[in-house]
């Protein structure tokens, strides 16, 4: 594996469990939907049962029908009703979700839900997450290592 991914996978596991939402932000294609992965095989190791673990790829047409802050909310809501103790959401190109900063912070503000997010476009990339994630956050940004 390679030893920059492993690094990132180490910065980003240092916050599991962690009462932040973990912001993954980088260009297209630069890996954070492999962190995201390894990050997921990580908390799976950890004796924590897929029940309790929650991945939402964006980019995949299964998750097609989260348009928006309430299908997003309704979803996992639904998918978490019966689940006890800590669970883990991962939502990879979350910007793909209209006003989704609202579903994530009624997550972290009212669940016992550990919050994982990628996003690639110019408002992940900005200035705005302390505005759209009112709540406390970590931003790892990811680079490209092309040029």
């Amino acid at each position: 594996m390679n030893s920059i991914l492993i690094l990132y996978q180490k910065i980003i596991s240092s916050f599991i469990n962690k009462p932040v939402i973990k912001v993954i932000t980088g260009m297209r294609r630069v890996g954070k939907s492999c962190l995201l992965k390894l990050v997921i095989e990580e908390t799976l190791s950890n004796n924590i049962g897929k029940d309790k673990i929650l991945y939402i790829n964006k980019e995949s047409l299964e998750y097609d029908f989260i348009m928006n802050y309430k299908d997003l909310y309704d979803y996992v809501k639904k998918r978490f009703r019966n689940i006890k103790g800590p669970k883990y959401l991962f939502v990879d190109e979350i910007q793909e979700i209209d006003l989704w900063e609202k579903a994530v912070t009624s997550f972290f503000s009212q669940e016992n839900i550990d919050i994982f997010i990628t996003g690639s476009n110019a408002n992940l990339l900005s200035s705005e997450l302390p505005t759209l994630l009112s709540g406390g956050y970590v931003e790892i940004p990811v680079c490209s290592l092309g040029f």
